[in-house]
């Protein structure tokens, strides 16, 4: 059977982590989680157990659904702001764009509340990525870059 797109970019995602017999992923109650659980349950079928946990669970080795747009946003404000924004969480789908996850959801007739909200960032975001077209994925590779350098000198 052939695999979608979204599908094999979350694959991608989940190859360097260490998947026993569970995999915890937080409930944010949004479209991703859900989008994110339909393509969990697909890639992992019986292999792990999905168990989903609240926001403020203790568990470290849990998952937290995300978006390309939403990582920038959070990131860039980050930056702009000067403040140490780090997600306790490891991400999922932090390379997917938001247009291909509600396309996902679409077809499958998943719902959920807005992915995000609107705010200054995130419209900065937009009238960049308008003016250039491949200003998100530069930006995604820049603070990965950013942040794989900060860790090293800790």
């Amino acid at each position: 059977m052939a695999k979608s797109k979204i599908e094999q970019l979350v694959r991608k995602e989940l190859r360097p982590h260490e998947i026993k017999n569970e995999l915890f992923l937080i409930d944010t109650k949004s479209v991703e989680c859900k989008v994110l659980k339909t393509l969990l349950t697909s890639i992992l079928q019986d292999r792990a157990k999905i168990v989903i946990v609240p926001k403020n669970t203790k568990r470290k080795n849990a998952f937290i659904p995300t978006s390309l747009e939403n990582e920038l946003v959070r990131e860039l404000r980050s930056y702009l702001e000067d403040k140490d924004d780090k997600n306790k969480f490891t991400l999922l789908m932090a390379t997917i764009p938001e247009a291909m996850i509600l396309t996902y959801a679409k077809r499958h007739k998943l719902t959920g509340k807005p992915l995000a909200p609107e705010d200054d960032v995130r419209k900065l975001l937009e009238q960049l990525q308008k003016q250039q077209a491949q200003t998100k994925p530069s930006l995604r590779k820049s603070f990965a870059w950013l942040n794989e350098h900060s860790a090293r000198k800790k």
